[in-house]
């Protein structure tokens, strides 16, 4: 079950499942008007998230993956350092948004980078933590206001 969570976390967060978006409606935009494309240097900003993201949640992924293996081996000093690589991830992770947030000249591009930042803020190195709908909201917004 942790591999299919992990794996739904990969797509999701690579914005390339063609579900029906996921929205929670603490994150909502408070707006009447739907999200539209970013303007100013949203191009950079969002070419930089995605990246960021892409490269954090490959790491991520990855090192759960070591984490549980060496775990299901008896290994604690892998697990050990699996588990400090997942966190790093997370931490690159968060910085990353957050930096493109404070770059972002787009208030809404802004404000999702921040919040995406904060949510990885909150994650751990454990499936459990993640927030699938929480980030799956994020990322539909971040999809809308990074598509040209």
């Amino acid at each position: 079950m942790r591999w299919v969570l992990a794996v739904g976390l990969v797509v999701l967060l690579a914005g390339c499942t063609s579900e029906a978006p996921v929205s929670s409606p603490s994150s909502t935009p408070t707006s009447a008007s739907p999200l539209k494309p970013a303007g100013g240097n949203s191009d950079a900003v969002c070419a930089a998230a995605q990246n960021a993201s892409g490269q954090a949640v490959g790491t991520y992924i990855s090192e759960l993956g070591n984490m549980l293996a060496a775990s299901g081996k008896g290994d604690t000093k892998a697990a050990d350092a699996a588990r400090s690589k997942a966190e790093a991830a997370l931490d690159g992770w968060s910085t990353a948004m957050k930096e493109q947030s404070a770059k972002a000249e787009d208030p809404q591009l802004k404000a999702v980078l921040a919040e995406i930042g904060a949510e990885v803020d909150k994650m751990g190195a454990d499936i459990d933590s993640v927030n699938e709908a929480q980030l799956g909201d994020l990322q539909e917004r971040l999809d809308r206001l990074c598509t040209p």
